[in-house]
């Protein structure tokens, strides 16, 4: 400890002696090291966090599966039944349901995400109130009996300043009195990250919870709407769990099949569970490339920082020849030497905190609606050990090769003090050059893979949505979690669509349930058609479901290409009809007319087609066209409900109107997602659009690293060799072969990272090709500007110093001792 003590020391003197090149170095290293915990932070938030529950590694999600799908999907209530009663490898299961409550708390009116969760839910995941108890068995049995709820920890401190006298006292939600019973531990808002819960009811209370819809379908064997969660046994694996319940799920289906055929069940650890798996793998791929793009942006500080260690420590090997003469080992000396890079790397580190620090920020205040608040972004204590793990090994990765190479100097040469030649000896790569050529190379990679980013966010900008996206807002509302009937909530969706549409500005007004790209595919249903077989191993079609007010095609601006949309006669006790996508069409009646042809669910119909929408986009820019059904919302009532409104011009200049008229009908109804749908669409190409950002930051700020660290190497070079450069002049050489010379090897190594490069890239590239909008992840003219602009760059940073060496006069070089 104490060489190592004297060796920090010595260090630090050294560092403080020479303050450009420590501030140089440092910068360098904080910039790299700052983005790559910016972007950890991120990834640990989202795909990385322990849950915080008691023994996470035995907790599982269990799902349906079916033979015609790769889809992880949710359980139907009566099979979760079955599955608890006859399954001997959980220690317990529960399902729960989101939901929506409205909360009147005072004045105002708020719409909070919650759960309908079976009893033992919080018991299962081994949680322990803050306050009070969570639920008893006899409270989740008889449907309505017990209105009680648990509140989310951060709603207790935000609405009732944490005050455990709220135990036993009742809250409005949804129009009716529930009395608190507990509150959650701090840090727990359910098992998804971007799914946050702040309050608790029993499942028993689905029928004043859940919409009309919903509602009706709770109870049906084949309508899968929950979320299934388990406890393993001690000693029993995922896998050995697995084949039990798909023995069980197997049992149902003979017993049931025509709800269950062509349903089994997967399991998968609690961690795949905390996003959609049916969408983990895309963001953990785009977690992996931008790890990879900052990992790039480091490799090319680091190559910069090991070329001006390199530089710097060979200046100092007549020091370091003296040293070795005089009987100091070389294990000491690379000690030293690394006790150096470490210092610096710790230094760069430290100051890559704030760098850290401020990227998240950025990238926090500019996140999409879909991003809740509660993700917990920041520095804690895991970031921070990646950042120190990860400034150690920066520290030796770019420190130690230069110090091997200086701690064996030619002790005749360094203390005779000659210059080290600036040319390659037998042909062969010198430590710097290597350096150039990774520079090179990793820069040349984030060049292309910032290219390719922006040409698929420019691609994700001409995607065609299907339907006119500007000039039209979005207003949202729960009717059911206000208390309100059928009856009373289609008297509210006629109001709020008539005074709407009598506002100055105003073109026209639909309601739907489900919103347009806002994230919900909606309700699913299985279309039975007669005359048309049905997938192997299944009772129907699954299809998309959306209830739409008459003028909806003509509001949002999805043509009807045959046919009709709906009318003021489509309305209960009428005819059932359905207006149905091209894909639906193509699919179900291939080659045929699908006017006037009847199809049905397992516990409605018939109905009959009346018209054909064009293909749009409904949940995700990225989606794959689904089989998408619209009915007549007067015929399929939902009292979850969006406002769709065209406006004459900017919409933004009726929200104010618009919400105010609603909120005239019933001022005690929560009103959400009040935004224009140019900013949905923004919101929806937030991924790509930011990629695009970073990966271009990051790709410029590799190439300026590249820049400066061949512009380094190449000054170092010419005044190393300025000797041996007079030399040739004095017998002949011209400054123009002096120009040349000194670019062509400069540019060697450029061509030689160039090249490797271009085939890392061709090897890796086509791994991002999911995350692509409508572009190729190999293109020639991407990948061949990239090429170009880093050489160019690389020449410019090449041909300074060369001129510099061609300036050289011989006379007086030759003079110098």
């Amino acid at each position: 400890m104490k060489a190592l003590g004297r060796d920090l020391r010595q260090t630090l003197r050294t560092l403080r002696g020479s303050p450009g090149f420590t501030a140089a170095v440092v910068l360098s290293l904080a910039l790299g090291i700052g983005v790559n915990t910016a972007v950890f932070s991120w990834i640990d938030a989202a795909l990385l966090r322990p849950l915080p529950i008691a023994e996470p590694e035995r907790v599982v999600s269990v799902h349906t599966v079916l033979s015609s799908s790769p889809d992880y999907l949710t359980v139907s209530y009566r099979n979760f039944l079955d599955y608890r009663e006859n399954q001997e490898v959980f220690s317990d299961l529960v399902v729960y349901r989101p939901a929506r409550f409205s909360l009147l708390s005072g004045s105002e009116p708020e719409l909070l995400d919650g759960q309908l969760v079976t009893a033992s839910y919080f018991e299962m995941l081994g949680l322990r109130p803050a306050a009070g108890r969570f639920f008893m068995p006899e409270e989740d049995v008889v449907p309505g009996r017990f209105p009680v709820v648990v509140l989310g920890n951060g709603l207790w401190h935000r609405r009732f300043d944490a005050n455990p006298d709220m135990i036993g006292k009742q809250i409005v939600l949804n129009g009716r009195q529930f009395t608190v019973i507990g509150v959650a531990p701090e840090g727990f808002r359910g098992a998804r990250v971007l799914e946050p819960a702040e309050l608790w009811v029993p499942l028993m209370m689905y029928k004043e919870v859940l919409p009309g819809r919903m509602g009706q379908l709770f109870d049906l064997r084949r309508s899968i709407i929950l979320f299934c969660l388990g406890r393993l046994k001690p000693g029993v694996g995922i896998g050995q769990a697995e084949t039990a319940m798909k023995a069980v799920a197997h049992r149902l289906e003979e017993e049931y099949p025509e709800d269950n055929r062509g349903r089994s069940l997967a399991l998968l650890p609690i961690q795949r569970f905390t996003i959609s798996p049916n969408y983990r793998g895309s963001y953990e791929l785009a977690g992996a490339v931008l790890m990879a793009i900052v990992g790039l942006v480091l490799l090319t500080a680091c190559a910069n920082v090991a070329n001006l260690l390199l530089a710097r420590w060979l200046g100092r090997r007549k020091e370091v020849a003296i040293r070795l003469a005089l009987g100091a080992s070389r294990p000491v000396l690379l000690r030293q030497l690394l006790t150096e890079s470490l210092t610096l790397s710790l230094l760069g580190g430290a100051a890559g905190l704030l760098v850290a620090a401020l990227v998240s920020r950025v990238l926090w205040l500019s996140r999409p609606a879909n991003v809740p608040a509660s993700l917990e972004v920041g520095l804690n204590p895991r970031v921070l050990v990646f950042t120190v793990i990860l400034s150690i090994v920066t520290g030796l990765l770019f420190g130690v090769a230069p110090a091997l190479q200086s701690s064996r100097p030619d002790l005749v040469s360094a203390l005779r003090n000659q210059a080290a030649l600036p040319v390659r000896q037998g042909g062969r790569l010198g430590m710097r050059d290597l350096l150039v050529i990774i520079q090179i190379a990793v820069s040349l990679l984030s060049l292309i893979g910032a290219g390719v980013f922006l040409e698929s966010a420019q691609a994700a900008e001409r995607i065609d949505v299907g339907f006119e996206s500007k000039r039209m807002m979005l207003l949202s509302f729960d009717v059911g979690a206000q208390g309100y009937d059928e009856p009373r909530g289609e008297q509210l969706y006629r109001q709020a669509i008539e005074r709407v549409e009598a506002l100055p500005g105003v073109r026209s007004a639909a309601v739907a349930e489900y919103a347009v790209l806002l994230g919900d595919v909606g309700l699913r249903r299985t279309v039975i058609v007669e005359g048309r077989e049905p997938p192997p191993g299944e009772t129907g079609f699954l299809v998309q479901i959306n209830g739409v007010s008459e003028r909806y095609f003509e509001t949002v601006g999805v043509p009807i290409v045959r046919g009709r949309g709906f009318t003021a006669a489509d309305r209960q006790g009428t005819k059932l009809v359905a207006v149905v996508n091209e894909r639906m069409a193509a699919h179900l009646w291939p080659g045929q007319s699908p006017l006037g042809r009847q199809f049905r669910f397992l516990t409605a119909g018939p109905f009959e087609v009346v018209g054909v929408a064009k293909n749009s986009k409904y949940g995700f820019l990225s989606e794959k066209t689904p089989l998408y059904l619209y009915l007549p919302i007067a015929q399929s009532y939902g009292s979850e409900a969006t406002l769709h409104v065209r406006t004459a011009g900017d919409p933004r200049g009726v929200i104010g109107s618009v919400r105010q008229t609603v909120q005239e009908i019933d001022p005690r109804l929560p009103l959400v997602d009040v935004r224009t749908v140019t900013r949905v669409l923004d919101d929806a190409l937030w991924a790509p659009r930011t990629a695009a950002r970073l990966l271009t930051t990051f790709g410029i700020l590799s190439l300026v690293l590249a820049g400066i660290g061949i512009y380094g190497v190449m000054s170092y070079l010419v005044r190393q060799g300025r000797r041996e450069i007079a030399i040739r002049m004095a017998v002949g050489a011209q400054r123009g072969d002096v120009l040349w010379h000194v670019i062509g090897r400069g540019m060697g190594a450029v061509a030689a990272g160039v090249a490797a490069g271009l085939l890392i890239a061709f090897a890796l590239v086509r791994t991002v090709a999911a995350l692509l909008y409508g572009t190729a992840p190999v293109d020639p003219v991407v990948w061949g500007a990239a090429a170009v602009l880093l050489s160019a760059v690389a020449l410019a940073a090449t041909f300074l110093p060369a001129r510099r060496a061609a300036a050289i006069d011989p006379i007086l070089v030759l003079r110098e001792p």
